[in-house]
């Protein structure tokens, strides 16, 4: 059935987030793995637990590289599970978005003042509130799943199939920034 409420939040948040893409435009910098220092992870955080110890495992994966690893974790709730309070992490419930699902101005300031040179969209299902963050945040590089309708968002889409898990996916990334050269 057509919802015309969620229609026209969708086509509000469509022209929001357009305006904040263009307003962020930026140069595309494709980097390699040696050039990155620092890496936000974006990810749905959620009822799901052992989802949630794949996101960890990525954490640590990352952080063995050598690099520092922020996380921002988007969880469709107005309250934190448990498993989500066991690491340090930007935890974004629903109390802390609009009716559009757009970040509060508290929110998105964490995000902007804070500059990253990788950042890696781990949800497989775009969110309204995880594509905001992607496109307000200063970042070199922007990874993410292959999907026609994001492509403005990412400088690198990664193929993300459904029987796929989190580390597979993350070590694909890892994979495609070894053997990324910048060009001359």
């Amino acid at each position: 059935m057509f919802n015309i409420v969620n229609y026209i939040k969708n086509k509000f948040f469509q022209i929001f987030l357009q305006q904040k893409t263009e307003e962020q435009v930026q140069k595309k910098d494709f980097l390699d793995i040696n050039q990155i220092k620092t890496i936000a992870l974006i990810n749905q955080g959620g009822t799901n637990a052992d989802q949630w110890e794949e996101n960890c495992k990525v954490y640590e994966q990352l952080t063995k590289l050598g690099k520092e690893v922020f996380m921002f974790t988007y969880c469709d709730e107005k309250n934190i599970p448990e498993h989500l309070k066991k690491m340090h992490q930007r935890i974004i419930t629903k109390k802390d978005v609009n009716w559009m699902g757009i970040p509060t101005t508290e929110l998105q300031q964490d995000v902007i003042q804070q500059k990253f040179d990788l950042m890696i969209d781990l949800t497989k299902v775009a969110k309204k509130t995880t594509l905001y963050l992607l496109s307000i945040s200063h970042v070199r590089m922007r990874i993410g799943k292959e999907d026609s309708r994001y492509h403005s968002f990412f400088d690198l889409l990664i193929d993300w199939k459904d029987d796929e898990t989190i580390q597979n996916f993350t070590d694909h990334v890892v994979y495609y920034l070894k053997i990324l050269k910048k060009p001359i």
